[in-house]
């Protein structure tokens, strides 16, 4: 469902060396979310599982776990247990991304600016959007302001708290160096004064995100991993599916941050943005758009979000992306010939402005392609 294409385009790798129980964990949110992650309900029991799934109870019970981790339910123990299915809040939500922007060490001022930016694009256009976003940013924002705070002052959940804490003190010890040595669990537990099942815990979420690995053998343990956003976005889908996000809202939200990146690359990095534009209107072709084959057009918006520079903003609209190919049944659709002809010819218009720093024109191109965009990909 997420081409090699759009993965490359994106810069969104979606990793195929999943441990068994991470396989499964993956298996058993797909069939949740499918039927809608009804909240209070059980899934299982384990034995249950154990057959249908034909897994070990051991892998089954490290999968549950994960998703109890992914903060999509609590494990209940005894006869008929397994895991109490729940739908997370976007707290829980800003959380994971947060763990992600500490991860890559990335600026804590960029959920203010994101904010700020999108409040002012979107009071003109989606309240309901907006006290959705503002909800979001909130949530990453305050987890965010965790990271700086001293241990002591932290809150939430503990194991998310704990995997923080993981991170926050790699970045300030070994500068989240990809290779670097964590610790075993038991020295991860007496440097956090934690018990084994919480660390443990905070490991799998580490390990879900792909911040972490397991090094067997002498001097192994838990090594440090440089995350890419392909376990974000794949962490993040199941929250907005069973918050039931509103299709409509995605056009709205991802053609806004496209339109917020155009501007500000072509305000403060028109010069840096010529070489890579340039190379990006040369690999474009109408064929392209014909074909339905939209990932030269994905790279140009994923160029423009890595010159700007804002990732919040940045996390923000590949996980929206990432949701709405997954969601929907019309996301990318082939083209007639005029049509393509006609959004190929605008994009290179628009490589040309941002180019010149022209940032009037920018913003004027932005909202005759979005305009046009949603008409062609709705008739």
């Amino acid at each position: 469902m997420f081409p090699q294409s759009l993965q490359r385009a994106t810069e969104i790798p979606i990793s195929k060396g999943r441990t068994a129980a991470l396989a499964l964990a993956d298996k058993f949110e797909a069939d949740i979310v499918r039927h809608d992650g009804t909240c209070g309900k059980i899934f299982g029991p384990e034995h249950r599982l154990q057959a249908e799934y034909k897994a070990s109870g051991n892998v089954v019970r490290q999968a549950l776990r994960i998703l109890e981790a992914r903060r999509i339910g609590s494990m209940r123990r005894g006869v008929g247990g397994g895991l109490e299915l729940r739908v997370p809040d976007l707290a829980e939500t800003g959380q994971l991304v947060a763990l992600y922007l500490n991860a890559i060490d990335a600026d804590c001022s960029d959920a203010a600016r994101a904010a700020a930016l999108l409040g002012h694009h979107l009071s003109e256009r989606n309240s309901s959007a907006l006290a959705w976003t503002r909800d979001l940013l909130n949530g990453v924002n305050r987890a965010l302001d965790m990271s700086l705070q001293p241990t002591s002052a932290a809150s939430g959940n503990r194991a998310m708290v704990i995997a923080r804490r993981i991170i926050v003190a790699a970045r300030d010890s070994v500068g989240l160096v990809e290779g670097a040595r964590l610790g075993s669990v038991d020295e991860l537990a007496e440097a956090h004064s934690s018990g084994r099942p919480v660390i443990l815990q905070a490991l799998r979420i580490l390990e879900d995100l792909e911040m972490v690995r397991v090094q067997l053998g002498r001097g192994g343990g838990f090594i440090l991993r440089k995350p890419t956003p392909g376990a974000i976005v794949r962490a993040v889908f199941p929250h907005f599916q069973l918050n039931q996000l509103p299709e409509p809202w995605l056009g709205d939200l991802i053609w806004i941050i496209n339109a917020i990146n155009a501007q500000a690359v072509a305000e403060r990095f028109a010069t840096q943005a010529r070489k890579p534009l340039e190379a990006a209107k040369k690999a474009l072709r109408p064929d392209q758009f014909e074909k339905g084959d939209y990932s030269h057009q994905l790279s140009i918006w994923r160029i423009l979000a890595d010159l700007h520079g804002n990732d919040v903003l940045h996390v923000i609209i590949r996980t929206l992306f990432y949701f709405q190919v997954h969601s929907s049944r019309t996301i990318l659709p082939p083209m007639t010939a005029a049509d393509a002809q006609s959004i190929h010819d605008l994009t290179i218009r628009l490589i040309e402005a941002i180019t010149s720093g022209a940032v009037e024109e920018v913003a004027h191109l932005m909202r005759t392609y979005e305009y046009a965009s949603r008409i062609m990909t709705t008739t």
